[in-house]
């Protein structure tokens, strides 16, 4: 697993130790008509961090078409932790940032705290920007695409530190 998700999830396996099992069911807004492509859940010594849910118009990852992801928390964790640690897996995929601080205050800014049971779902217009909703209420807009572009990308790059759950978010009909 990548550091970066490793320094998520370390401090908060002691939040996890006494958290309830039961799921919340949240309602968010899937683009209507949009079908799903795949799922598979981020776990860390055996303890699920996250479920993930991608959706298409077709049920078919198209990289330069839209599509939206959908992150199931099992965990609490802030906006700022969210968008630092998305940073670090952005990082991972293209190199240092220079302007790394601006960016976490971007994504931060259209993220939520989450609890365990709460959902985001982003719509990712590739090459436009992305919108953001925590469980079912409009989060914000990300208006600069390669911050967006780079974003989904910790998910749905070749070069993700998570290639499993990559292949099972995509499937095996991408194209």
């Amino acid at each position: 697993m990548n550091a970066a998700i490793c320094y998520l999830t370390c401090p908060l396996l002691l939040l996890l130790s006494s958290a309830t099992n039961a799921a919340t069911n949240i309602s968010v807004p899937i683009p209507n008509g949009y079908q799903t492509v795949g799922n598979g859940k981020l776990s860390w010594w055996g303890i699920t961090i996250y479920h993930a849910t991608l959706y298409s118009v077709d049920g078919i990852y198209h990289p330069q078409r839209d599509h939206a992801l959908q992150i199931n928390y099992r965990i609490n964790v802030t906006a700022q932790k969210l968008a630092e640690v998305s940073l670090d897996e952005i990082e991972a995929i293209y190199g240092p940032q220079p302007q790394r601080k601006a960016m976490v205050q971007r994504l931060s800014a259209v993220f939520c705290d989450v609890k365990k049971g709460d959902s985001i779902l982003g719509h990712h217009r590739p090459g436009k920007g992305a919108t953001f909703y925590c469980n079912d209420h409009l989060s914000g807009t990300l208006d600069a695409p390669e911050l967006a572009d780079a974003f989904f990308a910790i998910w749905l790059h070749p070069d993700s530190s998570e290639p499993q759950l990559r292949t099972q978010l995509i499937g095996v009909k991408s194209q």
